[in-house]
């Protein structure tokens, strides 16, 4: 049962009761302009009238005048019984929000949509109700027109907002994870048109680095605006998920631009996600000294049997170009593309259970990883894998597992036994994963 059930039946018993006392007090006793007894209520359609009066004769009683003959009758014990239900949703509704829980906990999504304000995203208000809601969107517990309707919202304010209160902003879209949506999309391409927000690293970033400086590093790269990095990396990634074939061009302008740190890999996967038989060409044509090579691999894997004879010839290249001891990762992507397995996460997955080289083993769970929920496909192979004698394979299948969140849900039995394994790598990545696939309480 839902968090949100005890609340959603007070909320029905609440209003049902009020519309049986309300029907009870002035709808159910109307007169319909028949004359009728204010006593006993007896009709006294027909009875003739003896001057300015009219004796009833069912109880002797003098109406004088015409108009308490059509008075409403109130039948009190209706209007009593709805008042019961009214008051019996009131206490159920109060147990469900002093439960000891966030009272955003208990109310429907549909009500916490209509309460929030998408300016209240990032700026410290209301933070507990959209924390709920991203929560939910996260287990899957939104509609399809509850993610539209919040991510339109708030696609409408993103132009207004500086780059701190827009991050917030798109995180909850990302978590999210909306339809497509010409709004958001349209609002999406004209933020990357404007540029990057992040700006690339200076000799003297790198120089400080080299020296032993503390400087944050996004992949490989230094950086000295993390928030900045994250703010492009978003917007790149939203707009292959909720892009259309329009969106193309947009995309392929950051992979051809100097000046942004690191949303070339975020790019490449956008491009995938548009499912447009021309992006695939986009990515196959990036030169290979200035992407690694195996990102530019997984990229074209996640086209799928859509990428076609380019993608072919692409892997056929590349397995011509690199070390032998990474052929097996080449070869599983390679499946994905020509349609020996139905997504590259699978393939990916069966790389880790071979007995290859550890280049191949890392190469295929670095792609995992980075698919993140798009890799629950593999959950079941995976989930073999935490069973291996081998503690490398146990802890690269917690760690995948741990990147695809709450999808990866069948896995937390194995996760619970794997959380004593005697190596405390293994067993420190498999509480990480339950973490992250359980709802926090």
């Amino acid at each position: 049962m839902s968090a949100a059930t005890p609340f959603l039946v007070g909320v029905v018993l609440v209003v049902l009761g009020l519309g049986v006392s309300v029907w009870g007090f002035l709808v159910k006793g109307r007169s319909r302009r028949r004359m009728r007894c204010p006593g006993c209520w007896y009709s006294l359609v027909g009875t003739p009238a003896q001057g300015t009066k009219r004796i009833c004769p069912e109880c002797g009683h003098a109406i004088e005048g015409s108009r308490p003959l059509y008075r409403t009758r109130r039948h009190w014990r209706v209007v009593f019984l709805g008042l019961t239900l009214v008051l019996g949703g009131l206490a159920l509704g109060s147990i469900a929000m002093a439960s000891g829980k966030p009272w955003q906990r208990s109310v429907p999504a549909s009500i916490l949509i209509f309460l929030v304000d998408p300016d209240d995203v990032g700026s410290g208000v209301a933070d507990a109700t959209w924390d709920e809601l991203r929560t939910r969107a996260t287990y899957d517990q939104l509609s399809a027109w509850q993610r539209r309707r919040l991510a339109n919202a708030i696609a409408g304010t993103l132009n207004e907002r500086d780059v701190p209160c827009r991050l917030a902003a798109l995180e909850m879209l990302d978590d999210l994870n909306p339809p497509r949506s010409v709004v958001l999309s349209g609002v999406l391409a004209g933020l990357l048109a404007d540029g990057p927000t992040a700006r690339p690293p200076s000799a003297e970033d790198i120089a400080r680095t080299e020296v032993g400086d503390v400087v944050w590093h996004y992949g490989h790269i230094p950086c000295l605006e993390p928030e900045r990095v994250r703010h492009d990396d978003l917007v790149v990634r939203l707009l292959g998920r909720v892009g259309t074939s329009e969106d193309v061009s947009v995309l392929e302008s950051v992979l051809q631009g100097r000046g942004w740190v690191r949303q070339h890999p975020a790019a490449m996967w956008a491009l995938a996600d548009l499912n447009d038989p021309s992006a695939v060409g986009v990515v196959c044509d990036i030169p290979l000294d200035e992407q690694p090579w195996p990102e530019i691999v997984v990229a074209v894997a996640l086209f799928g049997d859509r990428g076609g004879e380019r993608a072919e010839q692409f892997m056929a290249d590349i397995r011509a170009h690199v070390d032998p001891k990474s052929y097996p990762f080449i070869d599983a992507c390679s499946d994905a593309v020509t349609g020996k397995s139905s997504h590259v996460s699978i393939a990916l997955s069966e790389v880790i259970g071979q007995d290859t080289p550890r280049r191949s083993h890392f190469f295929a769970s670095s792609a995992l990883m980075k698919l993140g929920a798009d890799a629950e496909p593999a959950v079941p192979i995976l989930i073999e894998l935490l069973n291996s004698e081998l503690f490398g394979r146990r802890l690269w299948a917690a760690a995948v597992l741990a990147s695809i969140g709450p999808g990866a849900r069948e896995s937390l039995p194995d996760l619970e036994r794997l959380s004593k394994d005697e190596d405390l790598g293994v067993s420190g990545t498999a509480l990480w994963a339950i973490d992250r696939i359980r709802r926090p309480d």
